[in-house]
């Protein structure tokens, strides 16, 4: 089983292509670049617009290997045995109870305008497969589940954030 919100994934991708155009007007509606950091703040908002739009609209997956259950949310991925969910009953499907971690937000699986019969079946297959997977295996050893904070290379494109923060702190004095 695997699951993305495709609807909002390909407009954050849309948007991500859309950077490009915002810097190139932003570099010709102003004039040019006449200073170092004008470069900088000119491309700080187009990168800090694709890094949200990639991180929450783009990476949010969950998917099934084996025996185990991966939910990927924008920034920690967790890497469970099926047997050892639990579908909470009051989120509507969109969020388990995992032995050892706590609750889990499924954030791919958030409510969806646009989504919603996927949405529906991709948590009905979850349900499905934890109850079979808790109904086969005896948990005689307790289940190892794995939380991993994300650091991927999208992450660059807050470096011209990063600028410009160290910059406004050096020149503060």
């Amino acid at each position: 089983m695997r699951y993305r919100n495709l609807p909002l994934a390909v407009a954050s991708w849309a948007l991500i292509a859309a950077q490009p155009v915002l810097l190139v007007f932003l570099l010709v509606d102003g004039g040019g670049l006449s200073r170092p950091w004008d470069a900088v703040l000119a491309t700080a908002l187009p990168a800090a617009l694709a890094w949200i739009f990639r991180r929450f609209g783009v990476s949010p997956r969950v998917y099934t290997e084996d025996d185990r259950l991966v939910v990927v949310n924008p920034f920690v991925t967790y890497d469970v045995p099926l047997r050892s969910a639990h579908p909470v009953g009051r989120s509507g499907g969109s969020a388990v109870t995992v032995d050892g971690i706590g609750e889990v937000f499924l954030w791919a699986m958030s409510l969806s305008v646009f989504d919603g019969g996927q949405v529906r079946n991709a948590r009905r297959t979850v349900r499905r497969l934890a109850k079979e997977a808790r109904a086969t295996e005896p948990a005689t050893e307790p289940a190892r589940a794995a939380r991993t904070l994300r650091i991927e290379w999208p992450d660059l494109l807050l470096l011209p954030l990063l600028a410009i923060a160290v910059w406004l702190l050096a020149t503060s004095h």
